[in-house]
């Protein structure tokens, strides 16, 4: 089966549903350095801290310092893993190429290079800003995406293999706003149905998935 198949699936149940919430390209890069090991409610605390604190960018991040990030993040967990990555993160952005949007008209091996040469900026990461702020296609995997494809392919032989270590991001013959649409699909199945301990009966990738097929699944 190819993925491109399990996202038709998908779009049958969930369509468009237009995620990611941010009012700005630096708004999503800035969400995407903080919600690592957190929930989307506490990164919604720290954003609104950092927007009344007139810090919601990275030309302001990049001329604030580390004591006030850090202040303004604490709800989002490792504020200070985290403060010290914005700060590195928006030296960089503005020095190397002014914004955000000036990273849109680089190569794709570039802006990976660049992502990956700052300390805290992960494979996941640095693909949700690829991705959702810098607008390439790439396939974004996390752990709901590990975990949905795991059991997909479950226990066979030739499984499905998709890795957050993989050097190269990958599109899967999608485009940009599929690929956008797909991550979001992947992560409110996995919330709803492809919990640790799995809801299969509803699932709708459960005629495609090996695990949902054993005894006593649906």
């Amino acid at each position: 089966m190819r993925i491109s198949e399990i996202y038709d699936l998908l779009y049958v149940r969930y369509g468009d549903l237009g995620w990611w919430p941010a009012s700005s390209d630096d708004e999503v890069v800035i969400g995407a350095v903080l919600t690592q090991n957190t929930s989307w409610k506490n990164v919604e605390i720290a954003l609104n801290r950092l927007k009344e604190r007139h810090l919601l960018g990275i030309e302001e991040i990049y001329n604030s310092t580390e004591d006030e990030i850090r202040d303004a993040i604490r709800s989002s967990g490792f504020y200070n893993r985290k403060a010290r990555t914005l700060k590195l993160l928006s030296r960089g952005i503005v020095e190397k190429f002014g914004s955000i949007e000036g990273m849109k008209d680089k190569p794709e091996q570039i802006i990976m290079n660049f992502l990956e040469s700052i300390h805290g900026i992960g494979a996941e990461t640095r693909d949700d800003i690829m991705l959702y702020a810098v607008g390439l296609p790439v396939f974004i995997v996390d752990s709901y995406t590990e975990r949905i494809f795991k059991r997909i392919s479950w226990p066979e032989d030739r499984p499905i293999v998709v890795s957050r270590n993989r050097p190269k991001p990958e599109t899967h013959g999608l485009d940009k706003e599929q690929l956008k649409n797909f991550h979001a699909m992947l992560v409110h199945t996995a919330k709803e149905y492809c919990r640790k301990t799995p809801f299969c009966s509803n699932c709708p990738l459960n005629i495609v998935c090996a695990f949902a097929r054993e005894p006593g699944k649906q």
